[in-house]
């Protein structure tokens, strides 16, 4: 995606494969229990999902690939931090200082001065942040509903969003899929195995 200037077309790709094979999931395993607290995790992770996956392509959009991952990574980190917060899970002080040399590993091989200045580096470490609290919420929403229930209510946003972010949609995705059609088809199925 480096220079390519088309994540926004790569990310709808992404959640428009998402919802249609969740949504086909979904006649197997469709399990919610509604309640205000369900339907309320489930609008936030939708809320939440168009601007996770739009960072996402973005960065690799401003960046070589070998940065954007490592820098991606820290969401594992993150998601330590946040669980803190929002799930009342405590950290020993060994966990503290795992978090500590990772951030220090972080910063060595991003080199600091990038970033400030890069925005690529920004937006990597700006996606993991989002990429953790979706990870926060997903975890909390899974004792209310199903996997492919929660997988439909977070794409389904972002396939109605970034269309409205684009200049041509439609052209926009014949257009990059025709050049990456190998690419989509690995990447998508690699991103369901991963769910």
């Amino acid at each position: 995606l480096k220079d390519n200037k088309e994540a926004l077309s790569f990310a709808l790709i992404l959640e428009i494969f998402r919802v249609i094979v969740f949504g086909i999931i979904t006649f197997f395993d469709f399990h919610i229990d509604w309640s205000f607290t369900t339907v309320s995790l489930l609008l936030l992770l939708g809320l939440v999902e168009p601007l996770s996956i739009i960072t996402f392509m973005k960065m690799h959009e401003f960046n070589e690939l070998s940065i954007s991952s490592i820098i991606s990574r820290s969401r594992m980190i993150w998601v330590a931090v946040l669980a803190t917060f929002f799930l009342g899970e405590s950290l020993r002080v060994v966990d503290y200082i795992g978090i500590g040399v990772s951030f220090l590993g972080l910063s060595i091989a991003v080199a600091p001065r990038r970033f400030f200045v890069d925005k690529g580096v920004r937006l990597a470490v700006i996606t993991a942040v989002i990429a953790a609290f979706v990870v926060i919420l997903m975890k909390t929403s899974s004792t209310y509903v199903s996997l492919p229930v929660m997988m439909v209510f977070q794409s389904l946003p972002s396939v109605l969003l970034i269309p409205l972010l684009m200049k041509n949609p439609r052209q926009s995705i014949l257009k990059f899929s025709k050049s990456n059609f190998k690419l989509i088809i690995l990447f998508n199925f690699f991103n369901f195995l991963a769910m």
